[in-house]
């Protein structure tokens, strides 16, 4: 790990979960960029160990607008980081049976600091990731109530729901480039930490001693980034990942392999992935009509199985002559014109027939 995680930024370090795990990357070799709003904590943070192994920036996430300034200055004076651990959070209590209690304005901080930043700050520090050639890596913290939810905390849950489903599609976004961006998730149970002092959650009392010592959460998941985890659920959180979120992601695989079907017949700019299917039946001689089943899931995918199976018989004289190309990153217009158009105006047909 100390090869791989040379440098990394930690966004949300001046306490907690993030100075923990900054701290542990720096006893264990790598030079660390902290990052937060309270200067003095930084501070402390680069006195304890060592300007030879960590730097800080003051920085609140919650200034949106400030992020891509914040990113271009990084990566300018650290053009080799690789590591990016997105780990700024904070946690406060709704009773929405007293609406006329609820500070929206409150709420709002927690959804920007919780996502919205997260987002942007992706957003930000994607295009220096994605130029790196070896792997690189996107750290998030969420929280095992992204996926079963507490009831005091209804919008902090919310906000790390969101999240999560964020960060799954970006995952599946970024699997076949451009670079070689690794995204990774980390789920902590309730940690003893300052999240829930009674400064921020008044009716919680001794909140420092709740959950799972802060060693005991740093020690395991350190251990998940070493393994070369893309998802590390820690402690508690073990038994609702376990339980049901893995055959949840089953599902989600399922559908999103569905829906690559579906918009091969309604995109015209795809990636190879989106084309897999259509790629040796477009390039099959004619007598492999049998590769194409008669019917699929909808009368749009029928309709482009009758469509294929036209143009095969049509195509086979150029098929022969070696005159059509395979689906790449870039259909060939004759291809797009074909099976990618006109599956909209024969799905009519096909209604209007029934």
């Amino acid at each position: 790990m100390s090869l791989i995680y040379k440098k990394v930024l930690v966004i949300g370090a001046t306490s907690g979960i993030g100075e923990a795990l900054a701290a542990k990357l720096v006893d264990n070799g790598t030079k660390v960029i902290v990052s937060g709003r309270r200067q003095d904590k930084l501070a402390a943070f680069v006195s304890k160990h060592g300007k030879d192994k960590a730097e800080a920036i003051a920085f609140d996430i919650t200034k949106l607008d400030a992020i891509p300034q914040l990113a271009a200055d990084v990566t300018k004076a650290h053009p080799e980081l690789a590591r990016v651990i997105l780990n700024s959070g904070i946690q406060r209590g709704f009773d929405f049976t007293k609406p006329a209690n609820i500070d929206l304005s409150t709420l709002g901080e927690e959804l920007t600091t919780n996502h919205l930043s997260f987002v942007h700050l992706t957003v930000a520090f994607l295009p220096h990731l994605q130029k790196h050639k070896n792997e690189t890596a996107l750290i998030y913290t969420t929280s095992g109530l992204g996926l079963v939810p507490m009831v005091r905390c209804a919008n902090y849950c919310a906000t790390k729901a969101a999240l999560h489903h964020f960060i799954l599609v970006l995952r599946e976004q970024m699997s076949d480039g451009p670079g070689n961006v690794k995204v990774i998730e980390i789920f902590p149970p309730a940690v003893q930490t300052e999240l829930h002092d009674e400064k921020h959650q008044p009716d919680i009392k001794n909140g420092g001693q709740i959950g799972m010592p802060l060693d005991e959460f740093t020690d395991e998941t350190y251990k998940g980034l070493l393994g070369g985890k893309d998802q590390i659920p820690v402690g508690m959180s073990k038994g609702a990942f376990e339980g049901f979120e893995l055959k949840w992601q089953e599902i989600f695989k399922r559908m999103t392999e569905g829906m690559k079907k579906m918009m091969a017949q309604h995109s015209r700019n795809l990636p190879t992935r989106y084309t897999h299917y259509f790629r040796n039946v477009l390039v099959s001689p004619a007598s492999d009509l049998n590769k194409i089943p008669q019917r699929m899931n909808s009368p749009a995918s029928d309709v482009m199985c009758g469509l294929l199976k036209d143009q095969l018989l049509k195509n086979a004289a150029l098929q022969a002559s070696a005159n059509v190309h395979p689906v790449t990153e870039t259909p060939t217009d004759s291809l797009v014109g074909y099976s990618f158009a006109c599956p909209r105006r024969s799905e009519t047909k096909y209604r209007n027939a029934k």
